[in-house]
């Protein structure tokens, strides 16, 4: 199995089967984008769970701990995350930040956004009508299957060869 670069500004999408270290890739990720400065809160983070998202911050919240001075990695950890971890002032400033940051699900972001574009939501029909969306928007009932249909093929998409 190819080992994804962290680093790599490319990386946009990790697949792969559970076990084999996405939310590490993700995290390193993560943490290597703070470090070269980007703000946390244009940093999206997105899973399909949401024990994966709690996870996350979780993890990160243990890893910003550390990188503030407050806490530290055992050797593994080191390992995997010493590299990427920001200076003690950003990882501060992200800690301040992180419940409201966007580490969350696929659902939980997409709902975001609609509420913050709500007056601009609208679905285009294949005709090209437009149907805007009215009321609150809320989750209902069982969404997984849509989001997995939806997930296979955004990642059909995106191995397709270029046009």
């Amino acid at each position: 199995m190819k080992r994804l670069a962290p680093t790599d500004p490319k990386v946009r999408v990790v697949t792969a089967p559970a076990g084999s270290g996405k939310t590490t890739v993700l995290l390193q990720r993560y943490l290597d984008l703070v470090r070269a400065g980007v703000p946390a809160h244009r940093i999206v983070a997105i899973t399909f769970t949401r024990k994966a998202a709690a996870e996350m911050v979780e993890r990160l919240a243990r890893l910003l701990d550390a990188a503030a001075g407050r806490s530290k990695l055992d050797k593994k950890q080191q390992e995997l995350y010493g590299p990427f971890l920001p200076k003690p002032a950003a990882a501060e400033e992200v800690l301040r930040q992180l419940d409201a940051l966007p580490v969350c699900t696929v659902d939980a972001f997409v709902l975001s956004l609609m509420r913050e574009f709500a007056l601009h939501a609208h679905f285009a029909l294949r005709e090209g009508t437009k149907v805007w969306i009215e009321g609150p928007v809320e989750v209902s009932g069982d969404t997984s299957a849509a989001y997995q249909q939806a997930a296979r093929e955004v990642l059909e998409e995106l191995s397709a060869p270029a046009r």
